[in-house]
């Protein structure tokens, strides 16, 4: 096959990129493969903690924990912290089979990875801060930023309870990291009628700000409104502060804890009274288990309950399972089931109710 001359004039500068590349990422090229069988190409490897950095060839900064990754390949020189603290000047650093091996002063080497604490290069704190907008936790540690991330989802949801209804559902759900602060917010609404007369009416919305001390500990704000008028509350209203902390963190399983104090305002259009409005300080508790069952499906547990701080010791609970699974990049499909308990509910109402959804959503 012969070129003339401009085809090689079109493909010299392809070439000096790809020679720039190289280059670029010659003098250090690392990678890592997953337990899912995902392989990141890039340099600048570190191990920190129970968690392996990159820095990808994009630019970007690919954070996975130790217990997902399967092997990993380190060029150039680094510092292998131990479990003992002790610390060592290293080369050729690899991961397979559950053991790091590398080269030191006193020959070849290898140690099982749980016996790794860190490994390092002189300024990797403020280069993967810089990378991922600059911030640092309270312990040193480089945070990654998370872009906003939104979802909409239309369902079928099937409710029992005070009413018995098949209603259609719209769903929106938040979330974005900067640095030492999380914030997640959601709005959801439920819609029916039967021969011309409304069978659910229902929207909350709630938004919740946490700020981290370190990575496993934060405070947070929290807001939410709830309105249902087939239960006769108008309106509900919860804002206060508390802590949470991460109870367990593993490659797949987190599970959070929470506790707090709000205040509640709440209004509802009963019979007897044209208005009759509540309001006082609330405690309130929650915890949040998640898994990680694949990079496409995901499970969670949440419960939250909430007390009355005085007068009446009404105690209001909400559990909320569910199961979400990707079909295409952009698209995921979502099965829930939401119990909710009121020990003091008004006259003509349940004290549980019931809802079983399933949506499909699209995420951006």
């Amino acid at each position: 096959m012969r070129f003339g001359r401009a085809t090689l004039l079109l493909l010299l500068p392809a070439a000096m990129a790809g020679a720039a590349a190289s280059r670029a990422l010659g003098a250090e090229a690392d990678s890592l493969t997953t337990t899912a069988g995902e392989t990141v190409n890039g340099r600048r490897l570190v191990l920190s903690g129970r968690e392996v950095l990159i820095e990808a060839a994009s630019g970007s900064v690919r954070r996975v924990p130790v217990a997902e990754v399967s092997a990993f390949s380190v060029t150039g020189k680094r510092k292998l912290r131990t479990a003992t603290d002790d610390t060592i000047a290293v080369t050729g650093v690899r991961l397979a089979g559950g053991s790091v091996s590398f080269t030191s002063a006193l020959g070849d080497l290898a140690m099982p990875i749980d016996r790794v604490r860190a490994i390092e290069f002189a300024g990797w704190k403020e280069h993967y801060a810089k990378l991922s907008g600059g911030f640092l936790d309270a312990s040193g540690k480089a945070v990654a930023q998370q872009p906003l991330k939104i979802s909409l989802a239309l369902g079928y949801a099937a409710t029992s309870g005070t009413s018995d209804t098949s209603n259609l559902s719209l769903s929106l759900d938040g979330s974005m990291v900067r640095g030492p602060y999380k914030l997640t917010f959601g709005a959801r609404a439920l819609v029916s009628e039967a021969e011309g007369a409304k069978t659910a009416d229902q929207n909350e919305a709630a938004a919740k700000l946490d700020r981290y001390v370190n990575p496993r500990t934060y405070a947070y704000l929290r807001s939410a409104v709830f309105r249902d008028t087939i239960t006769d509350v108008r309106l509900r209203l919860n804002a206060g502060a508390g802590l949470g902390r991460k109870l367990l963190m593993t490659g797949r399983h987190t599970l959070s804890g929470e506790a707090g104090l709000e205040y509640q305002r709440e209004r509802r259009d009963l019979p007897t009274k044209e208005n009759d409005v509540e309001e006082g300080g609330v405690w309130r508790g929650a915890l949040k288990y998640a898994w990680k069952i694949s990079p496409r499906a995901d499970f969670s547990q949440e419960g939250e309950l909430l007390g009355n701080l005085e007068g009446p010791s009404e105690v209001r609970s909400r559990t909320v399972t569910a199961l979400s699974a990707k079909v295409a990049e952009n698209v995921l499909m979502k099965f829930s089931f939401t119990w909710e308990y009121d020990d003091e509910p008004p006259a003509g109402n349940e004290h549980s109710e019931f809802r079983f959804e399933s949506a499909i959503g699209i995420s951006f």
